[in-house]
């Protein structure tokens, strides 16, 4: 597990499948978890996770692995569908504690003079969260 900023866990061991959700809810509010399909897109999670947690009161956790249900307030998942050095385009699911599931839009960035920063990837994680209206 690694700090990423304040309140943002980057976690990468697969201990934490086993984590109940009880022993969340015991130690504080459940946090917000942000998935990856593998660290191939860990710059775009760890980008998400920066951003909910400037904007949301509850620790935010970037996992590689399903997140066990129940285990926080809300589970978001970035789905690729392109991924290039010079192109991306993919969009957020995410699932609360209940089970209520949602989907956001298909958002695409595309840079013609120059491979995707991390200034564009802050951006581009900025538009997945605003236009997929998570329940927060």
């Amino acid at each position: 597990m690694t700090r990423i900023g304040k309140r943002a866990t980057l976690t990468v061991a697969a201990f934490c499948l086993s984590v109940s959700a009880s022993a969340l809810s015991a130690s504080g509010p459940l946090p917000i978890h942000v998935t990856c399909d593998g660290p191939t897109h860990a710059p775009l999670c760890t980008a998400l996770a920066l951003i909910l947690e400037d904007t949301q009161p509850r620790d935010v956790v970037v996992m590689y692995t399903p997140a066990p249900q129940g285990a926080a307030v809300l589970t978001v998942h970035y789905t690729a569908l392109q991924s290039d050095a010079d192109a991306m385009a993919g969009h957020l699911t995410w699932m609360d504690r209940q089970g209520h599931a949602g989907q956001g839009p298909t958002i695409a960035l595309s840079v013609q003079d120059a491979p995707i920063n991390k200034t564009l990837l802050a951006t581009y994680a900025g538009e997945l969260l605003r236009f997929s209206a998570l329940p927060l």
